[in-house]
């Protein structure tokens, strides 16, 4: 394919937000890809979470506030009802009316009580990465009510930014956006991120997807091991397509002594299963007690895990480090990465500590965890849930330095399968092939 002359076709990437996880990470760095390329890509995002990802090339800007703030008191009013502009605060909640026309200057999203967010949608980057939210208050409504003010609400967006190709990541919003598109006759690709269980856990939600999944114009899953769950009339439609890695990810892993620190990234919550790790620690620290555990991210059960770690007296031991823009930096030298997730799509987590080189641990939690790491080849791949086990290899890393270098260095090999040139120029040619 000629990748030097491209059409100026508009692309619109949907999810609910930019917040820091996974599936977001990935759709900022496919968003600024198309824009380099000559794209016009916009974000529709439900929301705006108090913290994400940053989006170098944004045409908006961010200005964080607080009803208090002077900037922003003519703005921020916590009354139930109140006009600003073209739009309304009910309830601390953001209802815009026009929040697609790009004539209004700034829009007000609240994430969360006490917490203002305001946005000006052409304060950044003129020509850069556009963004749309598609927040409505359901206060009073019924779940009927809800849905369809939702559904109309998203279809007026496709409606009035006329997109040529619409992607869409994770449950619902893949649901709602072929669903939504179909009548407007917008091609719709959608990915499914995460194991097919964990994204449409519900027996309605699972009869959803099979109903709108055959409307879309593609199917795109991470590995072929998900694959493998669909019906032969969805496999038709699917497109493997793994995750490219940051670039700041891809290096010469690490050869010298590595620290005695024992690494996990992700958001802190009941599937990534941190208690696992530290219940693991906890039993190795008498044995090694030069050794730290260090976690990075943040997550609905981080004040539940660091009470936790207190009431057993390693606080001192096992450090919460927050989501910082530096990981790479941090964990490089570490002495080796752990994952213990009950679930997982294809974790980027996981892709980025082997990128870098470390000796990695990590549940059997894919469809499919060969497709990834091989036990005892590029890393250790323990069943989920195995305090035992976990400890087993976590104390077999620390023992044998050298067959953690060998397991580090293997690892570290994915560079080659997920540099992001290779899998941008997959994703494009691609959405090429469907745009035609």
């Amino acid at each position: 394919m000629n990748y030097s002359k491209i059409n100026k076709k508009h692309i619109a990437m949907y999810i609910g937000s930019l917040q820091k996880g996974g599936a977001e990470r990935v759709m900022v760095n496919l968003a600024e890809y198309f824009w380099s390329r000559g794209y016009h890509v916009t974000l529709v995002t439900t929301y705006i979470a108090s913290t994400e990802y940053e989006v170098p090339h944004a045409a908006w800007k961010v200005i964080n506030g607080s009803p208090d703030d002077e900037q922003g008191s003519e703005s921020f009013n916590t009354g139930n009802s109140n006009s600003i502009g073209n739009k309304e605060i009910i309830d601390k909640k953001i209802v815009d009316k026009d929040i697609v026309n790009k004539n209004i200057e700034n829009a007000v999203i609240v994430d969360k009580p006490g917490q203002f967010q305001k946005v000006d949608l052409c304060g950044g980057l003129e020509g850069g990465i556009d963004r749309v939210f598609t927040a409505i208050d359901d206060t009073g409504l019924g779940r009927a009510k809800a849905f369809v003010l939702r559904f109309k609400t998203l279809q007026n967006v496709w409606r009035q930014i006329k997109p040529d190709l619409i992607l869409s990541f994770i449950g619902k919003n893949n649901i709602m956006a072929i669903m939504t598109a179909k009548s407007l006759h917008i091609p719709v690709v959608v990915s499914v991120r995460a194991k097919f269980e964990m994204e449409y856990p519900s027996r309605s939600m699972m009869m959803a997807m099979k109903y709108s999944f055959p409307k879309a114009a593609g199917i795109v899953l991470q590995s072929k091991g998900a694959a493998l769950q669909l019906s032969d009339r969805l496999k038709k439609k699917v497109t493997v397509l793994p995750n490219s890695i940051n670039p700041v990810f891809i290096r010469k892993p690490y050869q010298g002594d590595r620290d005695k620190t024992i690494v996990t990234v992700g958001r802190i919550d009941e599937n990534k299963n941190h208690k696992l790790i530290i219940d693991s620690f906890a039993a190795i620290k008498d044995v090694y007690p030069d050794y730290k555990l260090l976690i990075y991210g943040d997550g609905p059960d981080r004040v539940k895990l660091i009470s936790y770690v207190a009431d057993k007296g390693l606080s001192d031991k096992i450090m919460f480090e927050g989501s910082v823009p530096d990981v790479a930096d941090r964990i490089e030298r570490a002495g080796m990465f752990v994952l213990a997730s009950d679930m997982e799509g294809m974790p980027n987590a996981l892709i980025e500590a082997m990128s870098l080189g470390l000796p990695c641990i990590t549940t059997d939690c894919m469809y499919d965890t060969s497709e990834l790491i091989q036990d005892d080849i590029n890393g250790i791949v323990i069943p989920k849930g195995d305090i035992a086990s976990m400890t087993r290899a976590i104390k077999k890393l620390i023992d044998d330095n050298e067959y953690a270098r060998r397991l580090g260095n293997k690892a570290s090999e994915i560079q080659n399968e997920v540099a992001p040139d290779v899998i941008n120029r997959k994703w494009e040619d691609y959405f090429v092939s469907i745009m035609k």
